[in-house]
């Protein structure tokens, strides 16, 4: 903070780290609530989301928070294959929806990222974000010492 000699000096301007944010990327929080709901609800959230995505494509306009909202909800069907099983009563009426909704070469694609598409609670993403930023925090605090420190033999 200073030099010594009585002067006091703002500390140096960090430097970000990565590629400067995009402020208008929507941020997702904790109001958002993913990967909470039964498999219909979830089923609903992604049938919304693609209903909104035909709209914004037809429109040719951007999205609004609310729409960003609305999108960010869409979990894929990894968690879902009872919607692609042909001989699930329960699940009949989504089907024909999906049907409708998709081409068939959406409907395929989707069929098929069932098998490979996988779901990773908010719990376990955040956790790793926290490991992840102590582990650049503890790189970073070791390669900002002094070389002498990591060579001295006391």
């Amino acid at each position: 903070m200073g030099n010594g000699q009585g002067e006091i000096h703002p500390p140096a301007r960090r430097e970000r780290l990565g590629p400067p944010r995009n402020q208008a990327n929507y941020r997702i929080s904790d109001r958002d609530r993913l990967g909470e709901g039964s498999l219909k609800q979830k089923f609903r959230a992604n049938v919304e989301a693609i209903k909104l995505l035909r709209r914004l494509e037809s429109d040719k306009r951007p999205t609004s928070d609310e729409e960003k909202a609305v999108l960010v909800r869409y979990v894929g069907w990894g968690g879902l294959p009872q919607v692609f099983d042909v001989n699930s009563r329960e699940w009949f009426k989504e089907q024909v929806e999906l049907s409708k909704l998709l081409t068939d070469e959406e409907h395929t694609s989707a069929r098929a990222s069932t098998l490979n598409a996988h779901y990773t609670s908010p719990v376990i993403v955040r956790g790793m974000y926290a490991a992840s930023r102590v582990s650049v925090s503890r790189m970073a605090a070791f390669w900002s010492r002094p070389a002498g420190w990591a060579t001295s033999s006391g």
